[in-house]
């Protein structure tokens, strides 16, 4: 008898997924209880990139494997000297509150 093959989704998906919801229920905390909208998320997740590319450092550094990366060290990224003395590991709880509150949650960023 086969069975199935199983294809793990690539983490990369998961964390492109995660980083289009978070902007979503920080900007819209009382639709948490609501289904997920992809279209919405999109439009939410467009923000981001006018300074954040997946693959690629733009203005901000690339989104790509950012989950469990400790801030400040994508190579070729020019941070500021608050954010690479963070000691920030990025997960969905210090996103949330970057996202929340950037300058509040790494003072003297520039």
């Amino acid at each position: 008898m086969n069975s199935p093959i199983k294809i793990p989704l690539p983490i990369n998906s998961l964390i492109f997924m995660a980083l289009i919801m978070v902007p979503v229920f920080v900007l819209a905390p009382e639709n948490l209880n609501q289904p997920g909208d992809p279209v919405n998320g999109k439009l939410v997740y467009e923000h981001c990139q006018l300074c954040h590319a997946l693959q690629r450092n733009q203005t901000g550094p690339k989104h790509c494997n950012l989950f469990e990366r400790k801030a400040g060290t994508v190579k070729r990224f020019d941070y500021s000297d608050a954010m690479r003395k963070s000691n920030i590991t990025w997960n969905a709880k210090t996103l949330d509150t970057f996202l929340a509150s950037p300058f509040k949650f790494v003072p003297e960023q520039s």
